[in-house]
């Protein structure tokens, strides 16, 4: 009978004593973010001087005019440019007048070493060096040697694919 005073006793104690066991909750926000790809690319004349051959050092050599381009570029993923000329030759505003083919011309953008003549299909030209939305280059436009052409006045255009 004395261990069941005790217990009679002690079993409240134990049964206030003791709390209910927490468990940890949690909840949770889903959500989308929109973030499309952006990309912009602007061309700009750099240089106001019309391009010339009128010397023979220029029908000897070719001539080329550096930072002729100002290539702008906007983008929040890496890019690759691609240069072409819309036709295979550039034409003469003079009637009945002769055809140059378009890879006369070349350029290169400061990020490059070598220059890429134009053709009527795109070639690659330039990609992105840095983590940077936002970048300027520097592109020179080199003319090469017309030495079996006439002169005249030769109209081109120049297209630059991102």
């Amino acid at each position: 009978m004395r261990y069941h005073a005790l217990i009679a006793i002690l079993l409240p104690l134990f049964s206030y004593g003791q709390s209910p066991v927490s468990t940890a909750s949690s909840s949770s926000v889903v959500g989308t973010i929109e973030m499309p790809s952006l990309v912009d690319m602007s061309i700009s004349s750099a240089v106001t001087d019309k391009i010339s051959i009128n010397n023979f050092e220029d029908f000897a050599y070719g001539k080329t005019y550096p930072s002729y381009f100002k290539v702008h570029v906007r983008s929040n993923h890496p890019w690759n440019i691609s240069v072409m000329a819309n036709t295979n030759h550039l034409s003469s505003t003079a009637s009945g007048g002769q055809k140059i083919p378009t890879n006369i011309i070349s350029l290169k953008a400061e990020t490059n070493n070598e220059f890429v003549s134009l053709s009527h299909l795109p070639k690659p030209f330039m990609h992105n060096v840095n983590d940077k939305i936002e970048n300027t280059y520097n592109v020179d436009l080199k003319i090469e040697s017309p030495l079996n052409y006439y002169g005249g006045n030769y109209d081109f255009n120049i297209v630059f694919i991102i």
